[in-house]
């Protein structure tokens, strides 16, 4: 019967201390949710907005880019922007025949991302984003406490709302309507201030840009260099024997032209020869 007892009284002690225990976890646990926000702010009025970049480096740019979009579909995200660009580096041509270049170039292909990714599943996506690289240049995780300006939005809002509800009981004035038409903007402003918030809290933004090493590009392109284009040489043979007797054949007719000018000159330049030749002729018939 005693040890019956024995056994009954300890495990009666184990149940209180254990209940104890749960109770301390319970207030630690409050305790860190009360202080989530540093404003004092608890439950469902902490505004939260998280945003992160990471720039990293991967073996493939295009393979990356789409291993990150299957996991923001995964984790039920959304990406709202994705370019991808090829930045040329150097550049070399080598003339492999007449009409043909062989261009040797270097490409640094990187891309650039916008995500939203749900606030809960940041940190994994992060994480996961990291393990796909094996070269990490910057990540920056931030977190922005909004829950002030959320609740400065709903008191400006709730206010206005009051302040057109009792205006909308009396007859007011044209400058009084004017007023409350302002009134009016504002509440809404604030409205989709606080939507705003709202969505920031719930779908955090992320920025990625993703880079790998330079690639080594060959292409033959058609030469583009004009100067560079002739014709065989046996065309250019040939051209030149057609020009040489069109050029002879011009010359004939020019000759053919100026007969007249040409035989002036030839009767002149006889008679120039004879009357010299008669001068001296003369010069020695004269001495002794």
């Amino acid at each position: 019967m005693k040890p019956t007892l024995s056994l009954f009284t300890l495990f009666f002690l184990v149940l209180i201390f254990g209940c104890q225990n749960s109770s301390k976890e319970n207030d630690v646990l409050t305790s860190l949710s009360d202080t989530t926000s540093i404003t004092g702010l608890t439950g469902d009025s902490v505004k939260l907005v998280k945003t992160a970049s990471i720039n990293f480096k991967v073996k493939d740019v295009e393979q990356g880019t789409r291993a990150i979009s299957r996991l923001v579909q995964k984790l039920g995200g959304m990406i709202f922007n994705q370019s991808f660009e090829s930045v040329e580096g150097e550049r070399k041509e080598l003339k492999i025949s007449t009409d043909s270049l062989l261009v040797i170039s270097t490409v640094a292909p990187q891309a650039d991302i916008t995500a939203r990714i749900p606030s809960e599943n940041l940190e994994a996506f992060m994480y996961s984003v990291a393990d796909l690289g094996y070269f990490t240049g910057s990540s920056q995780l931030n977190i922005d406490d909004r829950s002030l300006s959320y609740l400065e939005n709903a008191l400006k809002e709730k206010a206005r709302t009051a302040v057109l509800s009792q205006t909308a009981i009396q007859k007011n004035k044209p400058s009084e309507n004017i007023k409350t038409i302002a009134l009016k903007d504002e509440a809404i402003e604030q409205q989709i201030q606080n939507r705003a918030i709202d969505a920031d809290v719930k779908y955090s933004p992320v920025n990625l840009h993703l880079f790998q090493n330079s690639l080594v590009r060959k292409e033959v392109i058609a030469n583009y260099i004009i100067a560079d284009y002739q014709l065989s040489f046996g065309k250019r043979f040939s051209n030149a024997i057609s020009d040489g007797w069109q050029y002879f054949q011009a010359f004939v007719l020019i000759m053919a032209n100026l007969w007249m000018f040409i035989l002036t000159a030839i009767v002149i330049y006889i008679s120039f020869r004879y009357w010299k030749h008669k001068g001296k002729l003369s010069d020695v018939t004269v001495k002794p």
